[in-house]
């Protein structure tokens, strides 16, 4: 079991997987930013439905992401 989770860690972690997980941030702040501006007018509301929408987007990929490991945890 601990081999498996160790060669998870190993395969996420990898230098071609760490290169691609440096577009996530800017492109969940862009989604939020433009999902915001199109449904909100006022600056201090899209600011801050766009936090909150960024942070919901990102706790939801970190426990998909949770998810499958442990799914995958026991192949």
């Amino acid at each position: 079991m601990t081999g498996n989770l160790t060669d998870l860690l190993a395969a996420t972690t990898s230098p071609t997987m760490l290169g691609r997980l440096w577009f996530l941030p800017p492109l969940i702040l862009i989604i939020s930013l433009v999902y915001s501006a199109s449904r909100y007018e006022t600056p201090s509301r899209i600011l801050g439905r766009a936090a909150r929408l960024c942070l919901q987007i990102a706790g939801f990929m970190a426990v998909v992401l949770g998810l499958l490991a442990w799914l995958s945890a026991g192949l």
